[in-house]
């Protein structure tokens, strides 16, 4: 069972390098992708995690001045994407089975991890 400490910490890093690099998902997963939660309940977390952390990084960024009328426009031209996006993600979470999912899953986040080690380490030899 997971310990409330280890998730407080986990989170935290999680919603830092979110906060700072926009990179939350590997933090996050490392606590969450053990505990092997029944998939719904993985995506149900993990959507009311990161919508909550970019609710929160709102503010801040309005005070840095992260916001302009053209982002503001060009987010707001993909909402529809957004909503197709997210109909076709539920439709296949649904079909695919827990074992598969958490194989896709698992992959993915190796990918997401690989590329970026790939992008640090590019970065740290150009300079």
């Amino acid at each position: 069972m997971p310990k409330a400490s280890h998730g407080v910490v986990w989170g935290g890093v999680a919603a830092f390098t979110s906060t700072l690099i926009q990179i939350g998902g590997p933090p996050y997963f490392a606590f969450v992708l053990p505990q092997r939660l029944e998939k719904l309940i993985f995506v149900g977390t993990t959507i009311w995690f990161f919508g909550l952390v970019n609710v929160m990084k709102v503010a801040p960024y309005f005070a840095l001045g992260q916001f302009s009328t053209e982002s503001l426009l060009t987010s707001a031209l993909m909402i529809p994407v957004a909503v197709v996006s997210n109909i076709v993600g539920i439709w296949l979470v649904r079909r695919t089975p827990e074992a598969l999912f958490y194989k896709i899953t698992n992959v993915l986040v190796l990918l997401i991890g690989i590329e970026l080690t790939r992008q640090g380490l590019m970065d740290l030899f150009r300079q």
